[in-house]
């Protein structure tokens, strides 16, 4: 018998309904160069202001959901690394808050 779970994501959700312990609920993975702006903004919606005060405005633009951080940045003429050590750094200071 297979087991239906019924409810809404949330990301304090563990999937089953209950909720996260406040360790697992601040922990953010960081995100890389390799991933989808769409993903990231997906996944951690506060990121876009950073994204934007680097100069990506473009943000819900169609080809943002497929391209890469890495290639956003090259189209944009920004470095990738230091994108992504500022995303990382707001995410981390979302999470200790």
């Amino acid at each position: 018998m297979q087991k239906e779970i019924i409810g809404t994501y949330s990301p304090l959700s563990t999937g089953n309904g209950q909720i996260k312990n406040s360790s697992e609920k601040n922990r953010k993975d960081p995100i890389n160069g390799s991933m989808l702006i769409g993903e990231i903004l997906h996944k951690y919606p506060q990121a876009a202001s950073v994204l934007i005060d680097h100069g990506m405005h473009c943000l819900g633009c169609p080809s943002s959901q497929a391209e890469t951080l890495s290639d956003a940045c090259l189209v944009h003429g920004l470095e990738s690394e230091k994108v992504v050590t500022a995303v990382n750094k707001a995410l981390n200071c979302y999470c200790e808050n």
